[in-house]
Parts: C-alpha cells; sequence; structure tokens
C-alpha cells in the first residue's frame, strides 16, 4: 500500500482551524463488512460519538475483494442507518470510492483485468451510493468528475491510493 502522511479526515481537521473535532476512524484497507463486523471497537467508537457529521468512504477494499454489489449496498444502507439513529442524529456524507487510475500495461498498452473487473465494481458502487443517499437522506460526494479530469496526480504508486493531491481534493470536497 502507498502511504501518505496525512489523510484527508487530518487535512480537514487543519483546514477547520480548530472550529470542530475531527476524528479518523477509518481503518485502512477494510471492507464495509470488516469495518462493521470485525472492527467492532472502532464502529462502536463512531457509534458512541456525539458526531454532527459523519463521512464514510468505504468500497475500494470491496472492489478489490470482490464483495458483490449487493453485499455492499445492504453494508453501507445498514452503517447509513444506524449512524442517523445516534443521539446526536448526526449528517451523514457518503463519499463514492474514488476511482482507479492504473498505469496501461508496458509490454502493449492494455489495463489488466483486474483493473477493468474493480473500475466497472467501483461505478456500480458509486451508482448504489447514489440510491442510498437520495433514500435514506443524506449527502453524496461522487468524485468521479475530478478523476475524470485530472486523474494522474490523485493517486500514488498504485492508481488505487490517493496521493497527497488526492486526500486534498476529497477535503476540499467536504468543506463544499
Amino acid at each position: 500500500m502507498c502511504h501518505v502522511d496525512r489523510p484527508w479526515p487530518i487535512l480537514l481537521r487543519d483546514s477547520l482551524g480548530g472550529l470542530f473535532t475531527v476524528q479518523n476512524q477509518g481503518i485502512a484497507g477494510a471492507t464495509v463488512a470488516q469495518y462493521t463486523e470485525r472492527q467492532q471497537e472502532t464502529y462502536d467508537a463512531v457509534l458512541n460519538s456525539q458526531a454532527a457529521v459523519i463521512a464514510v468512504m468505504l468500497g475500494q477494499e470491496d472492489a478489490h475483494s470482490g464483495t458483490a454489489t449487493a453485499t455492499y449496498m445492504k453494508k453501507m444502507r445498514e452503517m447509513v442507518v444506524a449512524f442517523q439513529a445516534m443521539p446526536s442524529f448526526p449528517h451523514v456524507l457518503l463519499i463514492a470510492p474514488p476511482p482507479l487510475i492504473a498505469p496501461q500495461s508496458p509490454k502493449d498498452g492494455s489495463l489488466s483485468i483486474q483493473h477493468v473487473v474493480m473500475t466497472s465494481k467501483l461505478a456500480g458502487f458509486t451508482a448504489e451510493l447514489k440510491q442510498i443517499a437520495q433514500q435514506e437522506g443524506t449527502s453524496l460526494v461522487d468524485l468521479s468528475d475530478e478523476f475524470a479530469s485530472m486523474p494522474a496526480n490523485l493517486t500514488s504508486c498504485d492508481g488505487m491510493h490517493l496521493s497527497t493531491a488526492g486526500h486534498a481534493m476529497i477535503r476540499d470536497r467536504v468543506l463544499d
């Protein structure tokens, strides 16, 4: 995995200048099922917080591990409903997983089959998140346009994990 020292939640916290408390409760490499079921302590910490806003960005690892779209949608909806039921009544902000930007094969310029499959799955996840956002009354940040118009600097070494510029772009969209 390509490491970035300052992920978007930290950049967001710094941009807000101490006016709000921002916690990064993300788990690197977690699928939505792993986050809600295997990372129970972290998930419970979010559920027991007094958060006013909760931003959720999950999906790349689900696409990588082959999570079925129906399973992804079910787990994401369950998470949104659980967050909305918190005593603090937080606004839930869904962030669609960024699309892959993979280098082409040096041999023939083609993309790997894994890249093609994951790209398709991520597009399906984004479409499902749009439905969840509409049905559950949440906001959705869809990063597809930004990645389509300036992809080269938004991902780091593997075309999947975000670069510093990619994290800054997400921070900016969340601030909008």
